[in-house]
């Protein structure tokens, strides 16, 4: 039998722990839930989720993957060259204000620029 190896965080085990100790009938549902700060519904449906999944039913469904948010690279080193060729003298210092390039990218999403043009 091959074991899976799952990559938790600390919240991700403490939950687990919990949801442990409820299965062997430590605590109440009511117990969990006020300990897991959620409802006993949801004590619930993750029971449901640990039994069909296991262990692995604590961890996010959209770890590992891109985010639906995410650009495509080629797009993202299109805009940067834009930047650059404009705005030579642009530099990223931290925390200082970098130049106000809106009036350049006004075909860009605003989350692009407010996440990635303020330091590249």
């Amino acid at each position: 039998m091959e074991t899976e190896r799952i990559a938790l965080s600390q919240r991700e085990r403490e939950r687990l722990k919990v949801l442990h100790e409820l299965k062997q009938k430590h605590l109440t549902q009511a117990e969990a839930a006020q300990r897991l700060r959620v409802t006993d519904r949801h004590v619930r449906r993750l029971l449901l989720a640990l039994e069909e999944r296991g262990d692995g039913a604590v961890v996010h469904g959209l770890r590992g993957r891109p985010s639906n948010r995410k650009l495509d690279a080629s797009f993202e080193q299109r805009i940067l060259a834009r930047v650059r060729r404009r705005y030579a003298d642009f530099t990223c210092i931290a925390g200082v204000p970098q130049p106000t390039i809106t009036a350049f990218t006004t075909d860009l999403p605003s989350r692009y620029i407010q996440r990635n043009m303020a330091c590249f």
